[in-house]
């Protein structure tokens, strides 16, 4: 090989060793710019953490409001014993009120007998 051709093939070989080392260069540096495994990792364990919590929480307040229904119903069942037990009372105490009342009808109807004007008691 001459000279004029090993100088040409040289600076060929110069050339392109030039332009791949600035397109190395180049990607080495984007490659700098990209997030590292490890931060990938933690990024992506934090947003799952995060996203856990999150259900956690909305499961939480989902049996809050599942326990104070339930404790409503039970609320409900316990008021209407009390409810029948209270109409049971007020239905003896009326009664009670409608036997005194009918005995004083009667007493006044013994009393007030043979007088002008009064038939006695409606029955």
């Amino acid at each position: 090989m001459d000279a004029h051709t090993k100088d040409y093939v040289d600076g060929l070989t110069a050339a392109t060793r030039a332009e791949n080392d600035k397109r190395f260069s180049q990607i080495l540096d984007k490659l700098d710019g990209l997030p590292s495994k490890n931060s990938q990792t933690v990024t992506i364990l934090g947003a799952a953490g995060a996203l856990f919590l999150g259900l956690l929480a909305v499961l939480a307040f989902a049996g809050d409001r599942f326990d104070g229904g339930m404790s409503a119903s039970t609320d409900a069942a316990v008021s209407q014993s009390v409810i029948s037990e209270m109409d049971e009372k007020i239905d003896k105490m009326i009664d009670k009120q409608a036997e005194e009342n009918q005995k004083m009808i009667d007493a006044l109807a013994d009393h007030h007998k043979g007088q002008k004007g009064f038939d006695g008691p409606d029955e």
